[in-house]
């Protein structure tokens, strides 16, 4: 009996484990990929590169996302570079798949196979929603999962939190809030469901002792992270880039803007399905535990007001909704196996199989255009070209600058930035006095290469002026006067310095 059990956790184990390696082969980084590593994720790739070569972020790198983004791209960058990178996304994607899984188990007992198929199913949206990968977001998702699993054992199984489960959701929270500061919903809406139900059963000694183990666990998180910040004298600059930034940033379209990113949230056809099955449980499903039901409900409608709230528009915002798509998945499967409950079993099994294979063709439907993009693209090979010709025509020390938003050059070319803005199209939203300052650093240090991507910058490369591309207009005197006649190579434009005779 004990060697069946033992199997029968091997091979799920070895399932959650499938699961979370095949959505990891969607990742632009993957050791198969013919892809390059998207916006964001090159900037958090050549930060964390960066900090291996004994760099700071914020202070030598311009960017306004939280510190552990950084960490984790340093620590990937130390195992083996983008391999690296990409092995550590596959932990956090396991960690990810485990905790849903485990909450599925809550709410159906004694089913760990059926689990396993709510949980596959419950991940096809991130098909969808992934976008490369390497974003906040995905890390995210790993510590939205394990809170949503303790709150449902706290509402399911009628348990107290242990102290250490306790600190472990604090910890959570914090390293979240290092990521990307508005992801926070869940504990948001999860913590006050908890106190509100604590407060009606007049344990105010629990809400103390719950709010101080909490507190102790984003300590242990958020400790570390700002000794390190003030050790390395990147603090200030922390401050001004994470907070002030970001504040200037979120506000700068006003609530047009916000506007116009719900309505387009809200037409996502998963976002849509999401929030009816949601609701439909709330209205119809028989439970006790019907405040269950409506926390999540509430903590996916405050994340989509979130979502709206940045400036911004991305698939890849969307996927710290993934978490809570298991609810009414599992729902719909509890539902499903109670009516079959009197049936014969050879009917359940074949109902697992027809949904399975719909869950297979849906995947394979969603994903197919992402497919193709990450193992058919001729992305990487242009790049590959364009960073081995500014290795030729410059030393290991000398630094380069790429105008725009394509960092990933930094990382082909093994080059260094002449300026800690390694990207420059937002800066007018939020800093125009960071626009002047690496103005200046080109101008003063002016770099032996100067990269644009043709796609982004033809206006400039045209000789044309920009009145929206203040970080670019300066450029065509200096180019004329300093650097040789472009080389085009792919989708880039590189000038190189002149030799000094």
């Amino acid at each position: 009996m004990s060697k069946s059990i033992s199997n029968k956790k091997i091979a799920i184990f070895c399932s959650l484990f499938f699961i979370a390696f095949l959505i990891s082969l969607l990742s632009s980084i993957n050791v198969f990929s013919k892809d390059i590593p998207y916006t964001d994720s090159s900037v958090f790739l050549t930060i964390g590169k960066g900090m291996n070569e004994g760099l700071t972020p914020y202070k030598d790198f311009f960017d306004h996302k939280g510190p552990l983004i950084y960490f984790i791209n340093a620590f990937g960058w130390s195992l083996g570079k983008l391999t690296g990178v990409w092995v550590l996304e596959i932990f956090f994607l396991f960690a990810t798949v485990i905790f849903l899984f485990k909450t599925s188990e809550i709410l159906v007992p004694n089913r760990p196979f059926f689990s396993i198929l709510m949980t596959f199913f419950s991940l096809v949206p991130l098909i969808v929603f992934f976008e490369g990968g390497n974003f906040t977001e995905e890390y995210a998702i790993s510590f939205i999962s394990l809170t949503l699993y303790y709150f449902t054992k706290y509402y399911y199984k009628h348990e107290n939190l242990k102290i250490w489960e306790i600190v472990l959701i604090g910890a959570s929270f914090a390293g979240t809030l290092l990521l990307r500061p508005n992801m926070i919903a869940a504990w948001i809406v999860f913590c006050l469901a908890i106190v509100l139900k604590e407060v009606l059963e007049k344990k105010y000694k629990r809400i103390l002792a719950f709010a101080i183990l909490f507190i102790f666990g984003m300590l242990i998180v958020i400790l570390p992270a700002m000794i390190y910040l003030l050790v390395r004298g990147a603090f200030v600059d922390f401050i001004q880039q994470f907070f002030i930034f970001n504040s200037r940033y979120a506000s700068n379209g006003g609530w047009e803007v916000v506007g116009n990113n719900l309505l387009m949230i809200l037409d996502n056809k998963y976002v849509s399905l999401l929030l009816l099955g949601l609701s439909l449980i709330v209205a119809f499903y028989k439970t006790k535990e019907k405040s269950f039901y409506i926390s999540i409900l509430l903590a996916v409608i405050l994340s989509i007001f979130i979502i709206a709230y940045s400036q911004d528009n991305y698939l890849h915002y969307y996927l710290i909704l993934v978490p809570y798509f298991l609810i009414p998945i599992t729902v719909l499967g509890v539902v499903f196996l109670e009516k079959l409950s009197t049936t014969k079993q050879w009917i359940e099994y074949v109902y697992l199989f027809v949904l399975l294979f719909v869950l297979c063709i849906s995947t394979l439907i969603a994903g197919k255009n992402i497919v193709v993009s990450t193992y058919h693209s001729n992305e990487e090979s242009g790049r590959i070209a364009a960073g081995e010709l500014i290795k030729s025509k410059t030393q290991k020390n000398d630094k380069i600058t790429v105008v725009g938003n394509s960092s990933v050059m930094y990382l082909y070319s093994d080059r260094e930035s002449v300026s800690k803005y390694i990207y420059q199209s937002t800066l007018q939203m939020g800093s125009p006095a960071a626009v002047e300052e690496y103005k200046n650093d080109v101008l003063k240090n002016k770099p032996q290469a100067v990269v644009f991507t043709l796609s982004g910058n033809q206006a400039m490369i045209d000789g044309k002026q920009d009145d929206n591309s203040d970080y670019y207009n300066f450029f065509p005197d200096l180019l004329a006067k300093d650097y040789e006649e472009p080389i085009q190579v792919s989708n880039y434009m590189i000038y190189f310095k002149k030799k000094i005779s």
